[in-house]
Protein backbone atom coordinates (compact mmCIF):
# COMPACT_ATOMS: atom_id res chain seq x y z
CA UNK A 1 0.00 0.00 0.00
CA UNK A 2 2.57 2.29 0.86
CA UNK A 3 3.81 2.42 -3.08
CA UNK A 4 0.30 3.02 -3.84
CA UNK A 5 0.65 6.70 -4.66
CA UNK A 6 3.97 6.52 -5.80
CA UNK A 7 2.95 3.88 -8.69
CA UNK A 8 -0.20 5.99 -9.12
CA UNK A 9 2.43 9.44 -9.44
CA UNK A 10 4.27 7.30 -12.40
CA UNK A 11 1.47 6.10 -14.25
CA UNK A 12 0.09 9.99 -14.57
CA UNK A 13 3.37 10.98 -15.46
CA UNK A 14 3.75 8.23 -18.24
CA UNK A 15 -0.27 9.27 -19.63
CA UNK A 16 1.21 12.81 -19.34
CA UNK A 17 4.35 12.02 -21.58
CA UNK A 18 2.28 9.41 -23.59
CA UNK A 19 -0.10 12.81 -24.47
CA UNK A 20 1.90 15.43 -25.19
CA UNK A 21 3.26 13.34 -28.49
CA UNK A 22 -0.60 12.19 -29.31
CA UNK A 23 -2.00 15.05 -32.02
CA UNK A 24 -5.54 16.57 -31.83
CA UNK A 25 -7.11 16.86 -34.97
CA UNK A 26 -8.98 20.29 -35.05
CA UNK A 27 -11.24 21.74 -37.53
CA UNK A 28 -9.38 24.14 -39.54
CA UNK A 29 -11.90 27.26 -40.15
CA UNK A 30 -9.55 30.15 -40.37
CA UNK A 31 -9.16 30.49 -44.09
CA UNK A 32 -12.35 29.20 -45.31
CA UNK A 33 -14.29 31.48 -47.75
CA UNK A 34 -16.62 32.22 -45.32
CA UNK A 35 -13.93 33.81 -42.86
CA UNK A 36 -12.35 35.56 -45.19
CA UNK A 37 -15.36 37.55 -46.34
CA UNK A 38 -16.25 38.47 -43.56
CA UNK A 39 -13.04 39.84 -42.32
CA UNK A 40 -12.68 41.95 -45.23
CA UNK A 41 -16.14 43.44 -45.16
CA UNK A 42 -15.58 43.86 -41.54
CA UNK A 43 -12.34 45.80 -42.41
CA UNK A 44 -13.97 47.99 -44.97
CA UNK A 45 -17.02 48.55 -42.59
CA UNK A 46 -14.43 50.05 -39.80
CA UNK A 47 -12.51 51.41 -42.46
CA UNK A 48 -9.54 49.94 -40.30
CA UNK A 49 -7.09 51.40 -42.98
CA UNK A 50 -7.97 54.23 -41.38
CA UNK A 51 -9.10 53.55 -38.15
CA UNK A 52 -9.39 56.74 -36.12
CA UNK A 53 -12.22 58.11 -38.93
CA UNK A 54 -14.65 55.13 -37.46
CA UNK A 55 -13.46 52.53 -35.41
CA UNK A 56 -11.49 54.01 -32.55
CA UNK A 57 -14.05 56.07 -31.42
CA UNK A 58 -16.58 53.02 -30.94
CA UNK A 59 -13.97 51.38 -29.30
CA UNK A 60 -14.67 49.83 -25.89
CA UNK A 61 -12.25 51.04 -23.04
CA UNK A 62 -10.98 47.63 -21.95
CA UNK A 63 -10.12 46.80 -25.59
CA UNK A 64 -8.41 50.10 -25.77
CA UNK A 65 -6.50 49.26 -22.80
CA UNK A 66 -5.12 45.70 -24.04
CA UNK A 67 -4.34 47.40 -27.04
CA UNK A 68 -6.33 45.53 -29.81
CA UNK A 69 -6.27 46.89 -32.95
CA UNK A 70 -8.74 46.95 -35.97
CA UNK A 71 -7.96 44.07 -37.81
CA UNK A 72 -7.83 41.78 -34.30
CA UNK A 73 -11.11 43.01 -33.37
CA UNK A 74 -12.50 41.50 -37.49
CA UNK A 75 -10.88 38.82 -36.64
CA UNK A 76 -12.40 38.26 -33.09
CA UNK A 77 -15.99 39.05 -34.57
CA UNK A 78 -15.82 36.94 -37.17
CA UNK A 79 -14.73 34.14 -35.16
CA UNK A 80 -17.48 34.59 -32.93
CA UNK A 81 -20.07 34.83 -35.65
CA UNK A 82 -18.66 31.39 -37.09
CA UNK A 83 -19.32 29.64 -33.77
CA UNK A 84 -22.74 31.19 -33.51
CA UNK A 85 -23.47 29.47 -37.14
CA UNK A 86 -21.46 26.47 -36.78
CA UNK A 87 -21.12 25.41 -33.25
CA UNK A 88 -17.62 25.97 -31.01
CA UNK A 89 -14.45 25.48 -33.75
CA UNK A 90 -10.62 25.96 -32.68
CA UNK A 91 -9.40 28.90 -34.40
CA UNK A 92 -5.67 29.18 -35.32
CA UNK A 93 -4.76 26.42 -32.75
CA UNK A 94 -7.12 27.63 -29.78
CA UNK A 95 -10.95 28.44 -28.65
CA UNK A 96 -11.94 31.48 -29.70
CA UNK A 97 -13.30 32.56 -26.14
CA UNK A 98 -15.56 35.40 -25.61
CA UNK A 99 -13.15 38.53 -24.41
CA UNK A 100 -14.40 39.72 -20.60
CA UNK A 101 -13.23 43.30 -19.57
CA UNK A 102 -10.98 43.23 -22.77
CA UNK A 103 -9.13 40.06 -21.60
CA UNK A 104 -8.65 37.19 -24.26
CA UNK A 105 -8.64 33.99 -21.79
CA UNK A 106 -10.62 35.86 -18.63
CA UNK A 107 -10.24 32.60 -16.10
CA UNK A 108 -7.17 31.47 -17.09
CA UNK A 109 -5.72 34.72 -16.56
CA UNK A 110 -7.97 35.38 -13.34
CA UNK A 111 -6.27 32.20 -12.03
CA UNK A 112 -2.85 33.24 -13.47
CA UNK A 113 -2.81 36.01 -10.74
CA UNK A 114 -4.26 33.64 -7.90
CA UNK A 115 -1.58 31.55 -8.45
CA UNK A 116 0.57 34.35 -7.73
CA UNK A 117 -0.84 34.19 -4.21
CA UNK A 118 0.73 31.19 -2.76
CA UNK A 119 4.23 32.58 -3.41
CA UNK A 120 3.90 35.75 -2.33
CA UNK A 121 2.37 34.70 1.31
CA UNK A 122 5.03 31.88 0.94
CA UNK A 123 7.81 34.75 0.78
CA UNK A 124 6.21 36.60 3.15
CA UNK A 125 6.15 33.75 5.99
CA UNK A 126 9.77 32.47 4.80
CA UNK A 127 11.03 36.22 5.22
CA UNK A 128 9.15 36.29 8.78
CA UNK A 129 11.01 32.92 9.97
CA UNK A 130 14.69 34.28 9.13
CA UNK A 131 14.10 37.54 10.29
CA UNK A 132 13.22 36.31 14.30
CA UNK A 133 17.23 35.46 14.07
CA UNK A 134 17.40 32.03 12.12
CA UNK A 135 19.74 30.75 9.10
CA UNK A 136 19.25 28.12 6.90
CA UNK A 137 21.11 26.45 3.78
CA UNK A 138 20.05 27.69 0.66
CA UNK A 139 17.62 30.28 1.93
CA UNK A 140 18.22 32.89 -1.16
CA UNK A 141 17.27 30.15 -3.46
CA UNK A 142 14.04 30.13 -1.72
CA UNK A 143 13.43 33.43 -1.47
CA UNK A 144 14.56 34.15 -5.36
CA UNK A 145 11.69 30.90 -5.62
CA UNK A 146 8.98 32.91 -4.24
CA UNK A 147 9.90 36.38 -5.78
CA UNK A 148 10.10 34.56 -9.28
CA UNK A 149 6.70 33.00 -8.74
CA UNK A 150 5.01 36.12 -8.25
CA UNK A 151 6.52 37.62 -11.50
CA UNK A 152 6.49 34.30 -13.39
CA UNK A 153 2.19 34.02 -12.72
CA UNK A 154 2.08 37.69 -13.29
CA UNK A 155 3.49 37.07 -16.45
CA UNK A 156 1.05 34.53 -17.50
CA UNK A 157 -1.95 36.95 -16.60
CA UNK A 158 -0.33 39.33 -19.13
CA UNK A 159 -0.03 36.35 -22.15
CA UNK A 160 -3.41 34.82 -21.55
CA UNK A 161 -5.21 38.52 -21.48
CA UNK A 162 -3.46 39.28 -24.50
CA UNK A 163 -1.28 36.96 -26.68
CA UNK A 164 0.94 38.16 -28.61
CA UNK A 165 4.16 36.78 -29.74
CA UNK A 166 6.57 38.33 -26.95
CA UNK A 167 3.69 38.24 -24.26
CA UNK A 168 4.07 34.18 -25.02
CA UNK A 169 7.76 34.09 -25.25
CA UNK A 170 7.93 35.73 -21.77
CA UNK A 171 5.53 33.58 -20.17
CA UNK A 172 7.14 30.05 -21.00
CA UNK A 173 10.91 31.48 -20.17
CA UNK A 174 9.73 32.58 -17.00
CA UNK A 175 8.46 29.28 -16.61
CA UNK A 176 11.53 27.64 -17.25
CA UNK A 177 13.47 29.59 -14.91
CA UNK A 178 11.11 28.31 -12.16
CA UNK A 179 12.35 24.95 -13.38
CA UNK A 180 15.79 26.35 -12.35
CA UNK A 181 14.53 27.21 -9.01
CA UNK A 182 12.89 23.74 -8.22
CA UNK A 183 15.76 21.73 -9.59
CA UNK A 184 18.41 23.59 -8.18
CA UNK A 185 16.52 23.27 -4.47
CA UNK A 186 15.68 19.58 -5.31
CA UNK A 187 18.90 18.26 -5.76
CA UNK A 188 20.57 20.46 -2.54
CA UNK A 189 18.14 19.12 -0.46
CA UNK A 190 17.66 15.47 -1.42
CA UNK A 191 21.51 15.22 -1.64
CA UNK A 192 22.13 17.44 1.29
CA UNK A 193 24.66 19.47 0.25
CA UNK A 194 25.65 21.79 2.62
CA UNK A 195 28.57 23.16 1.57
CA UNK A 196 28.39 26.69 -0.66
CA UNK A 197 30.71 25.31 -3.52
CA UNK A 198 28.58 22.22 -3.67
CA UNK A 199 25.78 24.70 -4.53
CA UNK A 200 26.78 27.21 -6.46
CA UNK A 201 28.27 24.17 -8.50
CA UNK A 202 24.99 22.73 -8.61
CA UNK A 203 23.61 26.39 -9.93
CA UNK A 204 26.04 26.90 -12.24
CA UNK A 205 25.28 23.12 -14.11
CA UNK A 206 21.91 24.01 -14.37
CA UNK A 207 22.40 27.76 -15.89
CA UNK A 208 24.41 26.10 -18.33
CA UNK A 209 21.97 23.65 -19.31
CA UNK A 210 19.23 26.35 -18.46
CA UNK A 211 21.05 28.71 -21.58
CA UNK A 212 21.47 26.10 -24.11
CA UNK A 213 17.80 25.39 -23.73
CA UNK A 214 17.21 29.15 -24.27
CA UNK A 215 19.49 29.55 -27.02
CA UNK A 216 17.57 26.47 -29.15
CA UNK A 217 14.42 27.99 -28.52
CA UNK A 218 15.14 31.50 -29.84
CA UNK A 219 17.67 31.07 -32.26
CA UNK A 220 16.78 27.53 -33.61
CA UNK A 221 13.21 26.76 -33.18
CA UNK A 222 10.47 27.66 -30.62
CA UNK A 223 9.68 24.20 -30.42
CA UNK A 224 6.37 23.86 -28.02
CA UNK A 225 6.46 20.24 -28.05
CA UNK A 226 10.19 20.21 -26.76
CA UNK A 227 9.71 22.69 -24.28
CA UNK A 228 6.62 20.92 -23.07
CA UNK A 229 8.49 17.37 -23.01
CA UNK A 230 11.67 19.37 -21.43
CA UNK A 231 9.18 20.53 -18.20
CA UNK A 232 7.81 17.26 -17.82
CA UNK A 233 10.54 15.22 -17.86
CA UNK A 234 11.88 17.43 -15.18
CA UNK A 235 9.14 17.58 -13.07
CA UNK A 236 9.11 13.66 -12.91
CA UNK A 237 12.79 13.78 -12.01
CA UNK A 238 11.76 15.99 -9.40
CA UNK A 239 8.86 13.75 -7.83
CA UNK A 240 11.12 10.84 -7.81
CA UNK A 241 13.61 12.88 -5.99
CA UNK A 242 11.45 14.09 -3.01
CA UNK A 243 9.56 10.51 -3.09
CA UNK A 244 13.20 9.40 -2.41
CA UNK A 245 13.73 12.03 0.40
CA UNK A 246 10.38 11.51 1.89
CA UNK A 247 11.38 7.78 2.51
CA UNK A 248 14.34 8.80 4.01
CA UNK A 249 13.01 11.57 6.17
CA UNK A 250 9.36 9.45 7.28
CA UNK A 251 10.42 10.60 10.83
CA UNK A 252 9.39 13.72 10.13
CA UNK A 253 6.14 14.76 10.93
CA UNK A 254 5.21 16.54 7.60
CA UNK A 255 7.19 14.29 4.83
CA UNK A 256 4.56 12.36 3.36
CA UNK A 257 3.29 16.00 2.42
CA UNK A 258 5.47 16.58 -0.29
CA UNK A 259 4.50 12.66 -1.54
CA UNK A 260 0.73 14.20 -1.17
CA UNK A 261 1.34 17.77 -3.55
CA UNK A 262 3.10 15.82 -6.41
CA UNK A 263 0.56 12.81 -6.54
CA UNK A 264 -2.21 15.66 -6.81
CA UNK A 265 -0.24 18.09 -9.33
CA UNK A 266 0.21 14.73 -11.70
CA UNK A 267 -2.99 13.65 -11.58
CA UNK A 268 -4.54 17.33 -11.58
CA UNK A 269 -2.18 17.88 -14.98
CA UNK A 270 -4.60 15.61 -16.61
CA UNK A 271 -6.20 18.62 -17.28
CA UNK A 272 -3.59 19.85 -19.24
CA UNK A 273 -4.07 16.72 -21.56
CA UNK A 274 -8.10 17.09 -21.81
CA UNK A 275 -9.56 19.48 -24.75
CA UNK A 276 -13.14 20.24 -24.17
CA UNK A 277 -15.33 22.91 -25.86
CA UNK A 278 -15.08 25.94 -23.43
CA UNK A 279 -17.83 26.60 -20.71
CA UNK A 280 -19.60 29.40 -20.92
CA UNK A 281 -17.01 30.19 -23.64
CA UNK A 282 -14.66 31.43 -21.20
CA UNK A 283 -13.17 28.57 -19.70
CA UNK A 284 -11.06 25.63 -20.86
CA UNK A 285 -9.07 22.79 -19.41
CA UNK A 286 -6.26 24.71 -19.46
CA UNK A 287 -8.20 27.08 -17.18
CA UNK A 288 -9.32 24.41 -15.02
CA UNK A 289 -5.89 23.43 -14.59
CA UNK A 290 -4.26 27.03 -13.30
CA UNK A 291 -7.42 26.84 -11.13
CA UNK A 292 -6.69 23.59 -9.57
CA UNK A 293 -3.28 24.47 -8.95
CA UNK A 294 -3.77 27.74 -6.56
CA UNK A 295 -4.62 25.69 -3.60
CA UNK A 296 -2.04 22.95 -4.41
CA UNK A 297 0.11 25.65 -4.55
CA UNK A 298 -0.45 27.02 -0.92
CA UNK A 299 -0.29 23.17 0.34
CA UNK A 300 2.88 23.10 -0.97
CA UNK A 301 4.45 26.63 0.35
CA UNK A 302 2.73 25.22 3.68
CA UNK A 303 5.23 22.03 3.27
CA UNK A 304 8.55 24.18 2.66
CA UNK A 305 7.45 26.22 5.71
CA UNK A 306 7.80 22.77 7.77
CA UNK A 307 10.62 21.91 6.26
CA UNK A 308 12.43 25.25 7.01
CA UNK A 309 11.41 25.34 10.91
CA UNK A 310 12.07 22.00 11.33
CA UNK A 311 15.39 22.34 9.51
CA UNK A 312 16.21 25.62 11.64
CA UNK A 313 15.06 24.17 15.00
CA UNK A 314 17.50 21.20 14.31
CA UNK A 315 19.99 23.80 13.84
CA UNK A 316 21.28 23.24 10.02
CA UNK A 317 23.36 26.25 8.98
CA UNK A 318 25.78 27.52 6.01
CA UNK A 319 28.71 25.45 5.97
CA UNK A 320 31.25 27.60 4.49
CA UNK A 321 34.19 26.10 2.70
CA UNK A 322 37.22 27.12 4.69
Amino acid sequence: REYFGFSLMLLANLLLLVGLVVTVSASPPDNTPEMTQCRAACKAEWKCSNPSEKWEPAQPFFNRLFMWTCEEDCQYECMQQFNAAHGPKQHFGKWSFVRVAGMQEFFSAIFSLGNALPFLWGGLKLRGLLRGGGSLYCSKILYAYSVFGVITWFFSFVYHSRDIGYTELIDYFFADFMWWFTTVWTVISVFNLRKRADQITVSVIWSMWLFVHFVYLTQWKFDYGFNTAMGTLNGIIQSILWVVWSKKNSDRSYSKKIQIFFLLLWVCSAFELLDFEPFWWVMDAHAVWHGVTIPLFFYLWSWVLEHVQYEMKDGVRDIKDK
